[in-house]
């Protein structure tokens, strides 16, 4: 990929609903786009990078939850930039061919467009990850300058397989999945990451050898529409370890019925931040799910499935303006 000197940005569409569209293009034709939202009033803003959950083929949920709270942000004074996915682009690679490695270097490409824009306050600059971009924020914060704090979402802290085990074997048990089909998945996903760990990345040979991997959705490419390389490489990160050795703010903030983050990811990622000697604060907003809609628990959430319950994104975006503003951010999760 060029060098950043070697892009040239644009504004590629005009303002919608306060949202604006950057394309970025270099002399070998590559390009790369991020959606602005500003605020009304007067620049410089405080800025948010938004780093979004795990991307998937076709339209998701994700895409949604985050440019609602790019919206929300925005009537509460900070500005946003999130980036485009390159897949979704003419020209583009396809998202079964980008690896967390890639996915990394992209939200590191938007983290420096954001500096570059004359209306994000280089004072108050902040990375805010949702889900999977909660673990990559503080990857994301280690490579860059000049981010004055992470807060993540939604994000657990357990190496990927680890966390797959526990939560899917939770999750189905909710579903009233008979226990011993619960361990017959366990079964088929555990040898697939141990081959993972073992270095293994042609997803044909590992279906090859095990085609029974077809009955928990991973086949020759991958799995959720993603490469066999970018698990390999998830499954080899740890993400606590992404605190070590940084220099700014940390909230990690979960929904009390979050049937993904548990209370137990929230803990180590704070026991993290203050080892490295960081200020860290933690919030749980009561009675909210992982996308923000409402919930008597996690079960009910996990059992109704994503998305199907009124959301309440205000509460998110109080403690996220809050936090930024050096405020007590827990006074606002209500």
């Amino acid at each position: 990929m060029p060098s950043r000197l070697q892009w040239v940005t644009t504004m590629a569409a005009a303002p919608s609903d306060g949202e604006s569209t950057l394309a970025q293009t270099a002399p070998d034709g590559s390009s790369r786009q991020a959606l602005q939202r500003l605020p009304r009033g007067k620049p410089p803003f405080p800025a948010a990078l938004l780093l979004p959950g795990m991307a998937l083929p076709g339209p998701t949920l994700v895409e949604g939850f985050v440019a609602d709270i790019a919206r929300e942000l925005a009537l509460r004074g900070v500005a946003t930039l999130r980036g485009v996915g390159r897949w979704t682009l003419p020209g583009g690679p396809s998202l079964g061919a980008l690896d967390w490695h890639g996915e990394i270097d992209d939200f590191v490409a938007t983290w420096q467009l954001l500096g570059e824009q004359s209306w994000a306050d280089p004072k108050r600059r902040f990375v805010v990850g949702l889900s999977l971009g909660g673990i990559a924020a503080p990857v994301v914060a280690g490579r860059v300058e000049g981010v004055q704090g992470i807060l993540s979402w939604g994000a657990t802290a357990r190496p990927w397989p680890d966390y797959a085990d526990a939560t899917l074997r939770q999750q189905l048990g909710w579903r009233e999945v008979p226990a011993e089909e619960i361990e017959r998945r366990a079964r088929l996903r555990d040898g697939w990451f141990r081959a993972l760990a073992a270095g293994a990345t042609d997803g044909a040979a590992l279906f090859e050898a095990n085609p029974g991997l077809a009955y928990i959705g991973i086949d020759a490419q991958g799995y959720l529409g993603r490469p066999t390389a970018f698990w390999q490489q998830l499954s080899s990160f740890d993400p606590v370890d992404a605190y070590a050795g940084l220099g700014c703010r940390v909230c990690a903030v979960r929904g009390e019925c979050d049937f993904v983050c548990h209370a137990e990811d929230q803990d180590a990622i704070v026991a993290a931040a203050r080892r490295a000697g960081l200020d860290v604060a933690a919030v749980t907003l009561a009675a909210l799910d992982h996308l923000l809609g409402r919930a008597s628990s996690a079960a009910e959430s996990c059992q109704r499935g994503p998305g199907k319950a009124p959301r309440d994104l205000g509460r998110l975006a109080r403690v996220i303006v809050a936090w930024m503003d050096g405020r007590p951010p827990e006074q606002h999760a209500f």
